[in-house]
């Protein structure tokens, strides 16, 4: 046996040997063993990890090994020392006004120990925490989960009698026997049910026998015995609970109803130990809860009779239209006090224009008492209204008083804008609000708050995009702002950005620029608001790369005492420089510059392409930057070839990030020809195109100048003859005098060669006719490629 505590973590680890290798598994007797279980086999060992272990874990454990010899098992108990799980079949007996009695087996686990105690808890309805009952000790593992709770009781004693019991029926008979079933009554008259009573009597008698002691059975079955074989007999059951309301005097009767007033459809019949209330046509207005009152010298009692029509339910309550928006309202709602007897599935929520008179559906299946309808029309008037549905079918609907127009206050005001000041008032602009919130903008509100007050004041009201604060005091400061409003309200007010001091007063012209460097796409429209300040209004003057700005249909200046714009339409790279604002007045000067920047594919790479070697199989080719490179960085360089004898162009490279490239497996004594572009973000360049050049060996000899004249030597007197040469692959050297090869094997004359340079030596020279020697230098011969002697 194995124990360990809760929340830690169980290792089995067993050796395992057998020839050949046995097969292992773990299993457990009283279920399967987690999914999370780590298991590892090997052909020496077995082992099981479980970790987190709970009650769950507890149980014994098998292993077993199997191969062709045979099988083997064993097993490991384990107990985890856990709280235990809830107790089971909890149930209520014996209940009065003031008591009631519980009932309920151990749980299923006892957590590795002992029960030690229960703990019983209650809780009113009115309530969400439990309060407890009982006190008892922890156990040493703690406190186990609690059983499902008990449905809602009352506690009071028995008012009425019980009703009868149901489904009465036999199962099953012998020759002497009879054994009954039934179900429990309907309505156990407003206490728990103690028991059943069954009586029986012969069929042609009517004196009746009871079979169960006078305090009944608690169970819905029965076997009658000792009965006469071939007789008929007549058997009834009754249900038992403590019912007991006397009093004497005799009491005076009154029935009332808790929400409202008796129904005037009601008959009420009363007697000496009796009353009863009948209502013929039951509606959904006659359920709710029905009080009998008795009362005589002795006290009073009441009693009541909680009465559920099925029937469609009522019209929601408290129908609200909240949130209204230019497209959209928010309805909320309540349940309705009358459901029916049945649980409210779902609301229907419809709605109707004004115009119209038939309501359309928006939601049939709404679950919330709450919903927010979109998609409406801006302006439109509307009503709305909201049913309930039960199982029996949509009750009554709640609709709105008064219709509901679509709108909303209207957004904040665009740009303001000081126009005018002096020591006594204030004038300001601004923009129209983007949109009027689906009503018509009756005005605005312009006000103001003296700097270091806390106070708004409404200064005017116009209804216009302009407006004048008069009765200023002279050098103070103040913040203006304005809000535009409609029928559904004002809007959120929008700020002058900087204080105002109410003065006559000269200010030096000034942008207030927020960068200086603007960047768009080809193809695209900028613009750019610089703000002006300066008093008097200052000239406002553009430039561009200190040329006086030309306006044109795409290019357009505007200004304003407050700002000043520059528009261009359809941006290309020709817009791009440097652009130059100055403003001018009495008061001074100010200028700003501003560099544009078209981001468009760059311009061509600079020419010309240059040829850097050439050899057999390639050629080395080298050019410049693009002049223009499209406002951004170059990426990369496209160089393509093609054969001069075709006019198809082939990619050699798309990716080359320098400005050289050596082009390699072209074909020897072909003519090439190559071009360059440039590609940055935005796209590719055009290309430039490199003169023809021919793919062949390249050769090269030099040659003192002094050797290429006669040369003349005393006889016996040795004279030397050299020349420099280069050439791939390396080429062959051959000295020659009068156009035949010189004879190596010659005493006097010796040759020395290296890779890159070549020596004739003569020595001893003799007189002879007319001597000419040359120098054959060639590479090796290749199929249809005679040397080239130079």
């Amino acid at each position: 046996m194995i124990n360990i505590r809760a929340a830690s973590t169980l290792r089995l680890f067993v050796p395992v040997r057998g020839r050949p290798s046995p097969e292992v598994k773990w299993g457990k007797a009283e279920g399967e063993i987690k999914e999370t279980a780590q298991i590892d086999n090997t052909g020496s060992y077995a082992s099981l990890v479980i970790e987190n272990v709970d009650r769950y874990d507890s149980g014994k454990y098998t292993l077993t090994a199997e191969n062709a010899s045979g099988q083997k098992s064993a097993f490991i108990s384990v107990r985890v020392l856990d709280s235990p799980s809830p107790p089971t079949n909890l149930m209520v007996k014996e209940i009065t006004k003031n008591s009631l009695t519980l009932t309920w087996e151990p749980p299923l686990l006892d957590g590795g120990s002992k029960i030690k105690h229960y703990i019983v808890e209650k809780r009113e309805s009115t309530r969400k925490v439990y309060s407890p009952v009982t006190t008892c000790n922890k156990m040493s593992s703690g406190i186990g989960q609690p059983s499902p709770p008990t449905s809602y009781l009352k506690a009071c004693d028995p008012t009425f009698e019980p009703g009868c019991p149901t489904n009465a029926h036999v199962v099953d008979t012998t020759k002497n026997s009879i054994s009954l079933a039934w179900h429990r009554p309907i309505y156990d008259g407003g206490c728990e049910i103690q028991g059943y009573a069954v009586e029986i009597t012969k069929a042609d008698e009517e004196e009746w026998t009871i079979c169960t002691p006078p305090s009944g059975v608690p169970a819905t079955k029965f076997t009658i015995t000792k009965l006469i074989e071939h007789q008929e007999y007549k058997v009834r059951i009754c249900a038992i609970n403590k019912l007991g309301v006397e009093g004497r005097p005799t009491p005076e009767i009154c029935w009332a109803k808790e929400d409202g007033e008796l129904p005037s459809k009601v008959q009420i019949e009363s007697g000496e130990d009796y009353t009863q209330l009948s209502i013929d046509i039951c509606d959904k207005y006659d359920a709710g809860k029905y009080i009998l009152n008795l009362e005589n010298s002795a006290g009073t009692k009441s009693a009541f009779v909680s009465v559920k029509v099925l029937d469609t339910p009522g019209a929601p309550l408290n129908l609200t239209v909240k949130d209204i928006k230019r497209e959209s309202v928010t309805l909320t709602w309540e349940p309705p006090l009358i459901d029916g007897g049945a649980r409210i599935k779902n609301y229907l929520v419809e709605k109707r224009e004004s115009t119209r008179n038939v309501y359309s559906n928006v939601d049939n299946k709404c679950t919330k008492t709450s919903y927010r309808i979109t998609g409406l029309t801006e302006g439109t008037v509307y009503y709305f209204r909201v049913l309930a549905e039960n199982e029996f079918g949509v009750g009554q609907p709640a609709e709105t008083e008064e219709s509901v127009k679509t709108s909303e206050p209207p957004l904040p005001v665009g740009k303001i804008t000081l126009t005018e000041v002096t020591k006594t008032t204030a004038s300001l602009s601004w923009e129209k609000p983007d949109h009027d919130g689906g009503s018509r903008i009756i005005g605005y509100y312009i006000e103001m708050q003296p700097v270091r007050s806390d106070e708004w004041v409404v200064a005017a009201t116009t209804k216009t995009c302009e407006g004048t604060v008069t009765g200023l005091s002279t050098g103070h400061e103040y913040l203006f702002r304005v809000s535009a409003f409609n029928e559904k309200g004002k809007s959120d007010p929008r700020s002058l950005v900087a204080p105002v001091t109410a003065k006559d007063a000269s200010i030096e012209p000034g942008f207030k620029i927020t960068f200086n460097t603007y960047s768009i796409q080809h193809g695209e429209d900028l613009k750019i608001e610089i703000p002006v300040i300066g008093r008097p209004t200052p000239k406002v003057e553009w430039k561009k790369d200190g040329q006086a700005l030309k306006e044109t249909t795409r290019l357009n200046v505007s200004s304003t005492p407050s700002s000043t714009k520059l528009y261009i339409k359809d941006a290309n790279k020709e817009d791009s420089g440097k652009y130059t604002v100055t403003a001018t007045s009495t008061a001074g000067m100010a200028k700003e510059e501003i560099t544009v920047i078209i981001l468009d594919k760059p311009g061509p790479p600079t020419g010309p392409v240059k040829i850097e070697e050439v050899s057999s199989n390639y050629v080395s080719l080298s050019w410049e930057p693009p002049e223009y490179t499209g406002g951004c960085q170059i990426n990369n360089y496209i160089v393509e070839k093609r054969d001069t004898t075709t006019t198809a162009w082939h990619i050699v490279s798309a990716t080359i990030a320098r400005t050289t490239i050596k082009v390699t497996k072209l074909k020897t004594g072909v003519e090439y020809q190559f071009r360059v572009s440039a590609e940055n973000r935005y796209g590719k360049s055009s290309a430039i195109v490199s003169p023809a050049v021919i793919a062949q060996y390249p050769f090269k000899a030099t040659m003192n100048s002094k050797f290429k004249d006669l040369i003349v030597v005393h006889a016996g007197e040795t004279f030397i003859i050299d020349a420099d040469y280069t050439g791939k692959p390396l080429p062959e050297v051959i000295w020659l005098k009068d156009g035949k090869e010189i004879d190596k094997a010659t005493p006097r004359m010796e040759i020395n060669t290296t890779l890159t340079h070549t020596i004739l030596t003569v020595k001893d020279c003799i007189r002879s006719p007319l001597t000419i020697r040359d120098v054959t230098i060639s590479p090796p011969p290749t199929p249809g490629e005679p040397p080239n002697p130079l």
